[in-house]
């Protein structure tokens, strides 16, 4: 499989950049094992491998950077929420997907809808949801360092199956974002506690009453799926283990 794709894409892209792309994959394998070695537990190392090879492969494939975990105390964070915040960890690309095959279900109109994340770190989640035909997608991360990640990745990212094309990314807090007045798929992957969570459905609440439209919010890792619970606004469509699908719609249109 390996040596497959190497030779396809020898022949699209060239010998130079491929081995650029060998190279950058073999670079972060290397990393990880070396990291889950020091633990000295070899079954332990290689789930961590198995776990996280597809992620690498990913953005070794598209030559951007959006592994790693980073705890917010090392980041330039201008914003009293930084307290309700949690470390940056990139979006699952397996579990994301589970989650747009849902909306596949729905036959969602993607191009009436703009993706936002709230809390978009560099911008993993940005270039799955550029898979679908949406039209736009956003991203808001109060890190400085992690919106400059996110640019540099959006200049570098060339992938054959994307269908958006139009990235937007804000450097703000989310509970001061002003959210477009359009319809919107609102993804958020645990990026803060229950306290910002409720304020920021304070604001899409208060969005929707002045601007009635279709809004999906989707919650990975929904640590506090309660709160969204308690909303009557928003009606939960999908439940699993680990993640909840909530959705507003004002009349028709949200179909394809």
């Amino acid at each position: 499989m390996f040596i497959k794709r190497t030779i396809q894409c020898i022949r699209q892209e060239g010998i130079l950049r491929t081995f650029k792309k060998v190279l950058y994959q073999f670079y972060y394998i290397f990393l990880l094992l070396a990291r889950s070695c020091k633990k000295l537990d070899p079954v332990y190392a290689y789930k961590k491998w198995k776990w996280a090879r597809s992620d690498r492969m990913f953005d070794a494939a598209w030559m951007i950077q959006t592994t790693g975990d980073i705890p917010l105390h090392k980041l330039a964070i201008d914003s009293e929420n930084i307290q309700h915040g949690i470390r940056y960890g990139p979006t699952p690309r397996g579990t994301f997907s589970k989650m747009m095959q849902h909306l596949d279900v729905m036959n969602l109109a993607y191009e009436s809808f703009t993706f936002l994340d709230l809390g978009s770190g560099k911008g993993r989640a940005l270039f799955l949801a550029s898979e679908r035909p949406f039209r736009r997608v956003i991203g808001v991360e109060f890190a400085k360092e992690l919106v400059v990640a996110t640019q540099k990745n959006i200049r570098r990212y060339q992938n054959p199956n994307q269908r958006c094309f139009q990235f937007e990314v804000v450097c703000e807090d989310v509970t001061h974002y002003a959210l477009p007045v359009e319809n919107l798929v609102i993804f958020i992957y645990n990026a803060f506690d229950a306290l910002i969570v409720n304020t920021v459905l304070d604001r899409i609440e208060y969005s929707l009453q002045e601007h009635p439209r279709h809004i999906i919010i989707l919650y990975l890792n929904a640590v506090h799926d309660a709160v969204l619970e308690q909303r009557t606004m928003f009606e939960k469509i999908v439940a699993k283990e680990a993640f909840s699908i909530y959705g507003h719609f004002s009349g028709e249109g949200w179909k394809q």
